[in-house]
């Protein structure tokens, strides 16, 4: 085990892949959209499934561990603003969620200061400018917020299509970094 965060990143330099550790008491056998964003949980670093890169963290979270292979360089820091991912990629995910349900599209841009009068009003060049006035959110903020107004799993299921980023992670106090691996592509196994 790696003691320090600067060790932990020359380790990832030097492999493209990492193994990390999830815990519960649910007997988690596979990334499932609708626990990624879920009222028990804290979301503090995004919509995912949790992941640490320390055993000993999973375990105080549950007796069932599982692990996943992820490479970092696939993930992206959850405070990272909105702007870093290409506008096109979000422009195309928030057109596909909006052809789903119009309304909580068109709730986020009202509350966003735009004047658009009925759900069916919303044109295409919305959504670039919206993601213009979103740029500087935090990803983490963004993921939650569009999760709430939409489904969970029609949310991460957009975001896998359009955006194509595995999740985000963030260092803890502690050294400790989570994922929130969102990306239900990827394989996980028992740990114990």
């Amino acid at each position: 085990m790696k003691n320090t965060f600067l060790d932990y990143v020359s380790s990832i330099n030097e492999s493209s892949s990492t193994i990390v550790y999830h815990g519960d008491d649910f007997n988690t056998t596979k990334l499932e959209p609708k626990w990624m964003l879920h009222k028990d949980s804290n979301n503090q670093e995004g919509v995912g499934i949790y992941f640490s890169i320390r055993p000993e963290t999973a375990k105080s979270y549950g007796k069932n561990i599982v692990t996943a292979e992820i490479n970092h360089k696939n993930f992206i820091d959850s405070r990272s603003e909105l702007g870093k991912i290409n506008s096109k990629k979000i422009v195309n995910l928030m057109k596909y969620l909006h052809s789903l349900d119009n309304e909580p599209l068109w709730y986020l841009l009202t509350d966003y200061g735009f004047e658009v009068y009925e759900p069916q009003d919303v044109e295409d060049w919305h959504f670039l400018e919206l993601y213009k006035k979103m740029k500087t959110e935090h990803i983490r903020n963004f993921q939650i917020e569009l999760a709430q107004k939409f489904n969970t799993e029609d949310f991460v299921k957009a975001w896998n299509k359009f955006v194509k980023i595995d999740g985000t992670f963030q260092k803890q106090p502690n050294g400790d970094i989570w994922y929130a691996v969102i990306n239900t592509d990827i394989k996980i196994s028992k740990y114990n």
